[in-house]
């Protein structure tokens, strides 16, 4: 068994450290900075100050504001926040007497820090926990968890005109195809003309140069147009820098597009502005109470000022309505601050840390064994990494003991230079060293995986792709009984996808299974030039070079030898098998064409598959073959590209490669097997692994002479020197960028060997690229007995220098050796003796276990389903049985599902009824008459009413419908397949938008109600009895449940006698019974879609109300009889509702617009916000001249002023709850 246990260590005393953050202090109130380090669990930290926000403080998570920087660590962050929320719930309802949980101790011996703080306390205080809780569980859409981008983008929609922000602008995430536009266009104006100057720039240093101009928009370009006395050339390339950036812009907007950096700028700006901006601030304060900024480290100065506008000084008293304290909590580890490449600027950062109202710092490591740390304490030396106030400082291990033995907690191996060639410095050259270190990287690989080493962590299969897999926070880990190491527990962590590639040749010639994860293009890699060999062949097969050299690759699967032998017969055959692929290809595509070329041939009996399986890096190539093949079979479905379209679209995309970031085009891991994992140290951020290796930290090559240097004035701003060789101050500059970047390599070195939970071996090797490695740098810039883990002398800042001299490899031994001895043992030095030999991987021999039948242990949940208005009426429309709808359905939401419903409704009664109140309609024909129904012309009506936004019409003028109107009817009408008279449906439609709604609108037309006060296509998914988590409803909802909240608040009035009619449905009379019916429980989801919401102005007094607005193309009267709007009137409406039991549908949109707005409304009040529902009945709509009845009544509009408490009331009775608060 392990000896690890969970008893924190302190760290040595630091005078200079921070106060260390205790989850039991006080929340944050103000600008709070929780600086963290490697493995203290930062995640684990957010999401517990979000349970106690909610819980103790009663924060509604609608004002709740966590943001972070990528969309994949957002997904996990919400993953993380919501499953805290889960667990603190569940734990306390137990405590309570409620749902079952697993069994915990008692409150006050509780190991969970947070749950021990949530449960003590008398009952009354858990149970307003434990409701704070649920509440934000069953709102917890409302809770705003996104990127930082994403934050930008909502905050500049909500503001609208008041941030000069189009709603309609595009936002795309790389504008370098219109950079390279721009950079053509100029080039070729300036020096592309007849009679022009000597070209002062290349194409490629042109177009480097515009990409740098305009990859930041908001540093500025160097040299500036006011400085005086600028060479020509630097002059020169300031100017095409600025101009580049400017046109860049122009082209973006005149396009309706945004870049993200644009985006966040414009925000800056406006937050910043002096006259908006005060109002735009308040705004975003009384929207967001607690803002929380995870991986704060890889911000950049124009996200800190986005922040500090909006949330920093901002008063911090408790708010009166929350009695919750502002807070803006900044979250990071700048010692991983390794995005520079990126844009950002760790400088932003310290700039944050210096403003904060309070800094901390989590001072215990959640990840490693003790041992580990303390020998990373002994290899780091308590260094600042690029900047003193950027320190390695010891930490407190949780994990006290080791989960790995056999092998040193930290190993430094020292690789001599023997026998390799020295320049005059004595210094190896780089090549053959890094040779020899991958051939005894993959010895120690073997020595580790041979089954000597031991752990007990248990076997894990990451995807290193799937940065969520790593586990990050207090809950010790699940331990098992000792068992070898596998090789899914090794890392082997790289600088460089070069080096990448050498780790895995190294470790498949010793036969250890391997993968290589990261985000490489898959167009960089030989399976790109295959394809391109197969289009170029299938582009032209009649030529008879192209089709050998097809044969010479993976899908022809010759060599030269076989294709010789097999001469001119062999060609032809396959040169009339590649026509064969090439019909094949237009005629079914390239998923096709991929399926073919992989099937055995006459010439080739073993597949493509079997072929390359049998080769190493076989596994890697076919899985790249696969991923190009797809991505270029969704190209060509999506842009109808032919073969030579396809082809040099691939051209393109190889061209392109070396600066492609696209997800989907990374490649993949080759295999899910437990294999060694090479990863880019990029890659590894925020993963752990059992055992680390690190081969390369002692390599760093720097580019002497680079275009442009990042630097920044002296007032602090961020600066960008285009101007190159000659320009100002740029031998200066220069150093300052050389110096960054030395920085960054020192905190990219720190995030590798922090990997390691259990072991970590890192390699030292004499080279002429060592002086600049960041290792050499942490290890040798001290002279040997400066303090290992505190500053060294007064005045020395800790930061090492770029360039440490490189001694010989006995006195680095010796220096490594006594670093070594002064610690405790965790930290052992090695010098590599000689090449290893090449001994292969030999896999242990495990005990198989017999096979035996699974058996079924669990309960089927037959109750559980996602449910809909179309499927819980499904029998009443003769639709067949109800049940759930499949998932991406849209059954409840027309046009899908309910616009079908309205084409097949019978028709109302044709008789005109006398006497009932509105029924006293005049004949108007119907503009529609002459069209007929269907489904797709119900979706046509639809699509055209969501798209249009009827208040951009102009006033009817005599002239006919507006010419817009027509054309997007045209549009739609051409898209459905529909063979209609375009003039009439525009006409028809014209009339419907123009007629009065009726008392419920004030006499308001759908032209009247402007866009920014109409919701189209309010989509929701509402939890029925608790949804994912059934357990947490006290209730068993049930559709019949309905139909007495139906007679208590509807006793009269329109539609008062739907509860008889949803009673039948239920008890399963002649209409039928639906889901839900007979007492079968409503558990699941409701989806569906509102066609419109509309906010209106209250009539007698101030506020707004919400009305929800449905149309209908339903035909009623009679199929002999013209239609005209009598066959509207108000009692002809209601039956046909009644029957089609649009009563039920409208309440469960109201019920999803009552959620909505109780999430999204401050201050909402449903008696006073809900405005009931409109039900368009577009066919009997006849326009403005229409004679209201004297009720108010309009022929086609069917209006219900719902009670607005028989809709809360449903809500809870769908939710589980009796009677709970709306």
């Amino acid at each position: 068994m392990s000896d690890a246990t969970t008893t924190g260590t302190p760290p040595a005393e630091d005078p200079g450290a921070p106060l260390p953050f205790r989850l039991a202090d006080p929340l944050p109130r103000g600008t709070t900075l929780l600086e963290a380090s490697a493995g203290t669990g930062k995640t684990w930290t957010i999401a517990a100050l979000v349970a106690r926000y909610v819980a103790e403080a009663g924060l509604p998570v609608d004002r709740l504001l966590v943001m972070t920087f990528s969309r994949e660590s957002t997904r996990e962050l919400r993953e993380r926040v919501r499953a805290r929320l889960v667990e603190a719930r569940d734990v306390l309802a137990h405590d309570l007497g409620g749902t079952a949980a697993t069994a915990r101790p008692a409150p006050e011996d509780d190991p969970d820090e947070l749950l021990r703080m949530l449960r003590v306390g008398g009952p009354d205080a858990v149970a307003l926990r434990h409701r704070r809780l649920a509440d934000a569980l069953a709102s917890f859409d409302a809770a705003t968890v996104t990127t930082t981008h994403g934050f930008c983008q909502r905050v500049l929609l909500t503001l609208g005109a008041g941030a000069d922000h189009d709603p309609r602008t595009e936002l795309v995430e790389d504008v370098r195809d219109v950079v390279d536009e721009v950079a053509h266009d100029f080039y070729l104006r300036r020096w592309g003309v007849p009679g022009a100057d000597e070209p002062a720039l290349t194409p490629e240093a042109f177009r480097d140069l515009a990409v740098v101009a305009a990859s930041d928009p908001a540093t500025e370009l160097l040299p500036r147009e006011d400085e005086a006395d600028v060479p020509a050339l630097p002059a020169l390339r300031a100017r095409v820098g600025r101009a580049v950036r400017a046109e860049v812009q122009r082209r973006l907007r005149a396009a309706g597009q945004m870049g993200y950096d644009d985006l966040l700028l414009r925000l800056a700006q406006v937050l910043e502005d002096p006259d908006g901006g005060p109002r735009a601030r308040a705004r975003l304060r009384a929207q967001h109470r607690v803002v929380l900024v995870d991986e704060f480290q890889d911000t950049d100065p124009v996200q800190w000022r986005v922040l500090r506008a909006a949330f920093h000084d901002a008063d911090s008293a408790a708010a009166p309505e929350t009695g919750v304290a502002r807070a803006l909590v900044l979250v990071g580890d700048p010692k991983q601050a390794v995005y520079g490449f990126r844009g950002a600027d760790v400088r932003a950062y310290l700039e944050a840390r210096d403003a904060a109202g309070d800094l901390r710092t989590l001072a215990t490591n959640q990840r490693s064994d003790e041992p580990v740390l303390r020998g990373l304490d002994a290899v780091l030396a308590g260094a600042a990494l690029g900047d003193a106030r950027i320190r390695v400082r010891p930490l407190a291990a949780r994990l006290v003991g080791r989960r790995l033995h056999g092998v040193p907690p930290v190993r430094l191996r020292v690789v001599p230079r023997d026998a390799l060639p020295l320049t005059r410095d004595g210094l190896a050259r780089v090549p053959g060293m890094r040779q020899r270190v991958v051939a005894d990287v993959a010895a120690q690989v073997v020595e580790l995986v041979g089954g000597e080493v031991t752990t007990t962590m248990p076997e894990r299969r990451r995807r290193a792709d799937h940065p969520s897999s790593a586990p990050d926070g207090p809950p010790p880990p699940t331990e098992v009984g000792q068992r070898p190491l596998a090789p899914g527990d090794v890392a082997v962590l790289v600088r460089t996808n070069a080096q990448a590639q050498m780790v895995r040749e190294a470790l498949e010639r010793v036969r250890v299974p391997v993968v290589v994860g990261g985000r490489t293009s898959v167009f960089t890699t030989p399976a790109a030039h295959d394809w391109a060999v197969l289009l170029e062949a299938l582009e032209q097969p009649q030529r008879g070079a192209r089709v050998r050299l097809l044969a010479l690759g993976a899908f022809g699967g010759h060599d030269a030898a076989s294709l010789d032998a097999g001469g001119d017969a062999l060609v032809d055959d396959l040169g009339l098998r590649v026509r064969a692929w090439a019909r094949l290809l237009d005629g079914r595509g390239v998923g096709a064409l991929l399926e073919a070329v992989q099937r055995p041939r006459p010439d080739r009996p073993a597949g493509l598959a079997e072929r390359l399986l049998g080769q190493v890096g076989g596994e890697r190539r076919l899985t790249d073959l696969r991923h190009v093949g797809q991505v270029l079979h969704e190209t060509a479905v999506r842009d109808g590209l032919g073969v030579s379209a396809l082809l040099a679209w691939l051209r393109e995309q190889v061209e392109e490669a070396g600066r492609d970031g696209v997800v989907e085009r990374s490649r993949r891991l080759e295999s899910d097997a437990a294999a060694v994992q090479v990863l880019t140290v990029h890659s590894s951020k925020g993963l752990e692994f059992p055992a680390v290796l690190v081969p390369f930290a002692w390599d760093m090559w720097q580019n002497s002479k680079p275009s442009t240097a990042l630097v920044h004035d002296a007032d602090g701003r961020r600066c960008r020197d285009v101007g190159g060789v000659g320009g100002p101050r740029w031998a200066e500059h220069v150093r300052e960028h050389h110096r960054a970047e030395s920085d960054e390599e020192l905190r990219l070195a720190y995030v590798a060997l922090t990997r390691a939970a259990g072991h970590l071996t890192a390699w030292w090797a004499g080279t002429t690229n060592t002086g600049r490695g960041p290792l050499h740098r942490l290890l040798l810039h001290r002279p040997p007995g400066t303090s290992a883990v505190l500053p060294g002398a007064p005045g020395d800042d800790g930061v090492p220098p770029t360039v440490v001299p490189v001694p010989s490899d006995d006195d680095v031994l010796a220096a490594l050796g006594a670093r070594a001895a002064a610690g405790d043992g965790s930290l052992v030095v090695e010098r590599v003796a000689g090449p290893p030999a090449r001994t292969p991987w030999v896999p242990p021999e495990r005990a198989t276990a017999g096979l035996s039948a699974a058996t079924w242990r669990r309960d089927l949940d037959t109750s559980w389903r996602r449910t809909s208005y179309s499927a819980l009426t499904a029998a009443a429309h003769d639709a067949g049985p109800a049940g759930p709808v499949p998932t991406g359905s849209t059954a409840l939401g027309e046009p899908e599902g309910a616009v079908e419903d309205d084409e097949r409704l019978p028709a109302g009664p044709g008789t005109p009824g006398t006497g009932a109140p509105g029924d006293e309609v005049p004949a108007v024909p119907s503009a529609w008459d002459a069209l007929a129904g269907s489904a797709r012309f119900g979706v046509l009506v639809h699509a055209v009413l969501e798209e249009l936004d009827p208040s951009t019409l102009p006033p009817a003028d005599g002239t006919g419908p507006d010419r817009a109107l027509r054309d997007l009817v045209a549009e739609h009408t051409a898209a459905q397949g529909l063979v209609l008279d375009v003039d009439v449906l525009t006409s028809g439609l014209d009339l419907a938008l123009r007629t009065p709604l009726g008392p419920l609108a004030g006499g308001r037309c759908l032209v009247d109600v402007p866009a920014r006060d109409r919701l189209p296509e309010l989509d929701f998914e509402l939890p029925l009895a608790g949804g994912d988590d059934p357990g947490t409803a006290a209730g068993r909802p049930t559709l019949a449940g309905l139909v007495p909240l139906w007679r208590r608040h509807c006793p009269d009035g329109p539609l008062a006698g739907y509860a008889d009619a949803l009673a039948d449905l239920t008890a399963g009379g002649p209409g039928g019974h639906g889901t839900g019916g007979d007492g079968t429980d409503l558990r699941g989801y409701l989806t569906g879609s509102v066609d419109a919401v509309l906010r209106l102005p209250v009539e007698d007094g101030d506020g707004e109300r919400y009305v929800v607005v449905d149309y209908k193309t339903n035909r009623l009267g009679t199929p002999e009889q013209p239609l005209t709007a009598r066959d509207y009137r108000p009692t002809a409406m209601e039956d046909a509702m009644v029957a089609a039991h649009y009563p039920l549908q409208a309440l469960l949109y109201q019920v999803a617009l009552h959620r909505f707005l109780r999430w999204r409304l401050p201050g909402y009040d449903p008696g006073r916000h809900l405005g009931g529902a409109l039900y368009l009945f577009v066919r009997g709509m006849v326009g403005p001249d229409v004679t209201p009845a004297a009720d108010g009544t309009v022929p086609g509009v069917m209006a219900w002023a719902t009670p607005p408490a028989l809709v809360v009331a449903a809500s809870d009775h769908l939710a589980g709850r009796s009677g709970g608060t709306p």
